[in-house]
């Protein structure tokens, strides 16, 4: 991990697929690994985007990875690699990604995992509030499940609490 961490943050190596079976070493019982884990994200964050264009993948690897997490380990782990989004423009792509996710869901936990990110968003701006919304047919049939109707639910509670008048009015009606 930490020949990893060096790797790619110094440029000499370029990971894809490996980035969320870093972020589960965050949960390792060794903290010498966790640590070196937490530092690896915040050195990542440093970069340019580096952590938003490697959402997707984190999710889909804490969702559908080989050694399941259990649902209290991926939100222990998706919240850390949330801090990290903060910019309203990040912000709103990654609603309109976990959302699109939604349709290629295979099981219940996938769509209670995304579910659950959507509620780690920040929904400061209007267009973050407005993306969830608009994104609404792409999950409304998933939420038969209560797990996810809780998360949305609490995702919507959440921007109506930050939204101007207009965007309240908006959320209401969905």
């Amino acid at each position: 991990l930490l020949v990893l961490t060096h790797l790619t943050l110094t440029g000499l190596i370029k990971v894809k697929g490996q980035v969320g079976e870093i972020a589960k070493c965050i949960l390792d019982t060794d903290s010498r690994v966790s640590d070196l884990a937490r530092l690896f994200f915040h050195e990542l964050a440093g970069k340019d985007n580096a952590i938003y264009n490697h959402i997707p993948d984190i999710i889909s690897t804490l969702s559908t990875g080989d050694t399941e997490l259990t649902e209290e380990e991926f939100r222990t782990v998706a919240r850390f690699i949330f801090e990290y989004i903060r910019k309203e423009r990040q912000l709103e792509g990654l609603v309109e990604k976990l959302c699109q996710r939604f349709r290629q869901c295979s099981s219940v936990r996938q769509a209670r995992d995304l579910a659950c990110c959507l509620t780690m968003i920040s929904y400061t701006g209007e267009r973050t509030v407005r993306r969830l919304v608009e994104s609404l047919p792409l999950f409304k049939d998933k939420l038969i499940d209560r797990v996810v109707l809780h998360y949305i639910t609490e995702a919507v509670q959440k921007a109506r609490r930050g939204a101007k008048a207009e965007v309240r009015t908006m959320l209401d009606e969905c």
